[in-house]
C-alpha cells in the first residue's frame, strides 16, 4: 500500500507543468552556456558553466518541490484512501509514503540536471576535494609573513587551497604560497586583483606541510576569505563530479521536502514552503558554524562552491547522513501527528 500511496504522491509532486518548466529552464541556460563569451580559460569556464547549471535548476526545482511537498498534507481525500481498497490507512503509512514519492521525484529531477550537465562536451580532469582543515589564523598578508602553519594531509591528497579576499588599497598585490615537506618545497605566486583562489601542489614524500602566505610585492591587502586548507586529490573524470553532486542534492532535498511536509500539515502550503527554505538559510550564511558542515544543506553549499571552483565535491560525511535521516525522522513524526483530520477534510 506504501508504494500504491507513494506513486500517487509522486504524481502530485510532479505535474507536467513543473517538468515543462524545469526542460524550457535547463534549455535556456545550456544554450546561454553555449553563447556565453567570458574571456575565461577553458577549465575555469566548464567549471562555472556546471555550477550556474547546478545553482538554477537545484534552487528552481527546490522552489517548485517544496511547494508540492507542503500541499500534499491537504491534498489527500477520504477517495484516495477509498481507491486504493477502502481499508483505512495510518497516519505513519501516509507520511511515509507521501515523503517516499516527492523524495523519488527529487531524486529523478536531480538525475536529470546531471544529464543535462553531462551533454556538454567534457571538459578537462578536474581534482576532487578530499577534505578540509581548520586554520587558526585569519591573519592576512599585509606584512612579509602573516601565515605559517602546520597541516596533516590526507593520504591521496596532492595539492592544497587557499581562498583568498582582497582590499584594494593598491591595485594589486603579488602573493606567494608554498608548501614545505622536509627540505622539498613547492611554491605558487600570483597577482591578486581580487578574490582568488591559490593552489600548489605538494611535495613528493610523507609527513606534515608547512604552508607559508606572504606578500611579494604590491600594496593591496589579501586575507584569507575562508580559515580552512582545502585539500585536493585526483578525481576519477569529469563526470565524477555531476555524481558526487547528485549524492549532496538527493540528501539535502530529503531533508528538505521532509520537513516541508511536516510543516505543511500545521500551516498553509505557501507558508510552509517558505518556512522550510527559510531554515536552509543559516547553513548557507553561516559557512564556518557547526551547523553548515554538518547539515545536508551546508554540504550543498558546499559542493556547489567545489564545482564552481573547478573541483570534485567530496562525498558527504557521516554527520551530514545522521543530521538528515534526523530530519526526516522528526519531521515524518511531527507530520504524522499533523494528519489526524486527514480523512475527514472536505
Amino acid at each position: 500500500m506504501i508504494a500504491a500511496f507513494a506513486r500517487l504522491a509522486a504524481r502530485r509532486c510532479a505535474p507536467p507543468r513543473t517538468l515543462a518548466i524545469l526542460a524550457l529552464s535547463a534549455l535556456a541556460l545550456v544554450w546561454s552556456n553555449r553563447e556565453s563569451a567570458l574571456g575565461l580559460d577553458p577549465a575555469a569556464r566548464d567549471a562555472l558553466a556546471r555550477r550556474e547549471l547546478w545553482a538554477v535548476l537545484s534552487a528552481l526545482g527546490a522552489a517548485l518541490l517544496t511547494h508540492a511537498a507542503a500541499s500534499l498534507a491537504s491534498d489527500w481525500r477520504r477517495r484516495d484512501v477509498d481507491a486504493f481498497g477502502g481499508a483505512p490507512q495510518s497516519r505513519a503509512t501516509v507520511a511515509l509514503a507521501s515523503w517516499l514519492g516527492a523524495w523519488c521525484v527529487a531524486c529523478a529531477l536531480g538525475a536529470a540536471m546531471a544529464l543535462v550537465c553531462e551533454a556538454r562536451p567534457e571538459g578537462p580532469t578536474l581534482a576532487r576535494e578530499l577534505g578540509r582543515a581548520p586554520l587558526e589564523t585569519n591573519a592576512s598578508a599585509w606584512d612579509e609573513v602573516r601565515l605559517q602553519t602546520r597541516l596533516a594531509p590526507p593520504e591521496r591528497a596532492h595539492s592544497v587551497e587557499l581562498r583568498l579576499g582582497m582590499i584594494p588599497l593598491d591595485v594589486s598585490a603579488d602573493v606567494e604560497l608554498c608548501a614545505r615537506r622536509g627540505e622539498a618545497v613547492r611554491c605558487v605566486e600570483r597577482r591578486v586583483s581580487a578574490s582568488t583562489a591559490l593552489r600548489v601542489e605538494l611535495p613528493a614524500g610523507a609527513g606534515d606541510i608547512e604552508l607559508t602566505l606572504r606578500r611579494r610585492a604590491g600594496g593591496a591587502v589579501v586575507f584569507l576569505a575562508r580559515d580552512e586548507a582545502i585539500w585536493l586529490g585526483a578525481a576519477r573524470s569529469a563526470r565524477w563530479v555531476s555524481a558526487l553532486t547528485w549524492l549532496h542534492l538527493s540528501l539535502a532535498l530529503g531533508a528538505l521536502l521532509a520537513l516541508a511536509f511536516a510543516l505543511g500539515a500545521r500551516l498553509p502550503p505557501v507558508l510552509a514552503a517558505a518556512s522550510s527554505l527559510a531554515l536552509t538559510l543559516p547553513a548557507w550564511l553561516g559557512e564556518h558554524a557547526l551547523w553548515s558542515a554538518a547539515s545536508p544543506w551546508g554540504g550543498w553549499f558546499n559542493a556547489l562552491d567545489a564545482v564552481g571552483r573547478g573541483s570534485a565535491p567530496a562525498a558527504p560525511g557521516a554527520a551530514q547522513y545522521a543530521t538528515a535521516l534526523g530530519v526526516v525522522a522528526v519531521s515524518l513524526a511531527l507530520a504524522a501527528r499533523g494528519l489526524q483530520t486527514w480523512r475527514t477534510s472536505r
